[in-house]
């Protein structure tokens, strides 16, 4: 199992406010890390795809370009039909991670506290519910770049 790395937090923000951003935060970290990538256009089609189809999504969280800090959390409208695995993408359309999905599962909380492995930017998920596969896109903000983002 790999160990987290130890996160600080910087002055001047608690952590409990660092989870915790405002639209306007969330607003201006989004656009600076928009700037700072590339999309990925096969992940951005399916994305366009989902966006097109008459398919329900099936989520409550994320909504698609949040932005998190310490933790995304993955929850759904209903328990999960059957066993799957919820990946994370970068930009390049590396896997990152993946979470394996029980049936019956609700949600599953993601810690995004380890710079190495979820630096400040967009990242996709994709996740397989009866024979569809759900995609989506978020931010992350490490948390030592909050008050960087947002000056």
């Amino acid at each position: 199992m790999e160990k987290e790395m130890e996160h600080t937090t910087p002055k001047g923000l608690q952590p409990k406010q660092a989870g915790q951003l405002t639209n306007w935060q969330k607003g201006e970290i989004r656009k600076r890390l928009q700037k700072q990538v590339t999309v990925n256009s096969m992940l951005e089609r399916k994305i366009e795809g989902q966006e097109a189809s008459e398919k329900k999504f099936p989520f409550t969280k994320p909504l698609m370009n949040e932005v998190y800090v310490l933790n995304a959390l993955f929850e759904l409208n209903e328990p999960m039909p059957h066993n799957a695995t919820l990946k994370i993408f970068n930009t390049i359309g590396k896997a990152l991670v993946r979470y394996e999905l029980e049936e019956g599962q609700y949600f599953q909380k993601v810690n995004i506290t380890s710079t190495t492995r979820y630096p400040s930017g967009m990242y996709y998920w994709t996740l397989p519910i009866n024979g569809f596969s759900y995609t989506g896109r978020f931010y992350i903000c490490a948390i030592t770049d909050v008050k960087k983002l947002t000056r």
